[in-house]
């Protein structure tokens, strides 16, 4: 009875098995577990059914025991190959279904690679941002730096203008003798590149008044020269030629100012004061070295 009873339980546990799973397309495996357990049932089934015999009735598994060894072996491999055709069928499946999950895995990774090239071309563009701005922080030192080197420039200029010797070339007219020391009987006009009044100006205030004067002292050293009993040039030196190579080094820093400090330095109008100066160098009348 044991027996019975383990072998019925066995059954029912399979049955169980087979009932549950003989549609599961999701499980190729144990679909096609399930369906061998129900072939196979469904062969032991026949071969306990009874067979009409010519002395009457017998197993069928007892007639195909003592069958001829080629029905055996049809028999057999009719069981085999029907087995094979399922497993194949299962096989099929369980290929369709790991090509299925490759083609999902294929998009799941074509997503990772759109993010990852998004996220690639954020950066590129985060990249670009941020080399931009550093650019632009460069250009900015480097405009700060060229304008507190315009300063410096501008500033050693007028200085220069005020603490030359003679206060930039001076030049000394009279209506009478001079004697030693510029001292005389007659008035004395004295005339010089500079002014008092550069001290006490910003070095763009002086710059400008410097490039108003400069016109105005070339017409009046010259109608001095023509109207005076005597006067005291002096000698060609070398402050003309430092002012002009000062004033051409101003302006080639142009090129690295900001757009507002290139702005001031058009309104100073440095060309007009380089040329100035090279017409006074040019008229030699002006100068000691001349025929009097």
């Amino acid at each position: 009875m044991d027996v019975l009873s383990n072998f019925t339980g066995w059954l029912k546990k399979h049955w169980k098995d087979v009932k549950s799973n003989w549609r599961n397309t999701d499980d190729p495996m144990s679909l096609g577990l399930a369906w061998s357990k129900a072939f196979v049932a469904f062969v032991v089934l026949l071969a306990v059914l009874p067979n009409s015999a010519d002395d009457g009735w017998e197993f069928r598994l007892w007639t195909f025991i003592t069958s001829p060894p080629n029905e055996i072996g049809d028999t057999l491999a009719g069981i085999a190959g029907a087995l094979a055709f399922l497993w194949i069928i299962v096989t099929v499946q369980l290929q369709s279904k790991e090509l299925k999950a490759q083609r999902e895995e294929l998009e799941l990774a074509r997503g990772e690679y759109a993010k990852m090239a998004e996220a690639q071309g954020e950066q590129v563009k985060l990249m670009t941002a941020q080399a931009e701005i550093f650019k632009k922080e460069q250009q900015q030192r480097e405009e700060a730096r060229a304008e507190q080197l315009l300063n410096e420039k501008l500033r050693s200029f007028i200085v220069g203008l005020v603490e030359s010797p003679s206060k930039g070339l001076c030049w000394v007219f009279s209506s009478d003798t001079i004697h030693d020391e510029f001292g005389g009987f007659g008035d004395i006009h004295n005339v010089s590149l500079s002014s008092d009044k550069y001290e006490n100006q910003t070095v763009d205030e002086a710059t400008i008044d410097f490039r108003r004067r400069l016109p105005h002292i070339r017409e009046s050293l010259w109608d001095l020269l023509h109207q005076s009993a005597d006067y005291r040039l002096p000698d060609r030196a070398e402050d003309i030629q430092n002012l002009a190579h000062d004033l051409e080094s101003i302006l080639a820093m142009e090129q690295n100012l900001s757009a507002p400090q290139k702005e001031r330095l058009s309104r100073l109008r440095i060309p007009e004061i380089v040329d100035q100066p090279q017409r006074l160098d040019a008229t030699p009348e002006l100068w000691k070295e001349a025929p009097q």
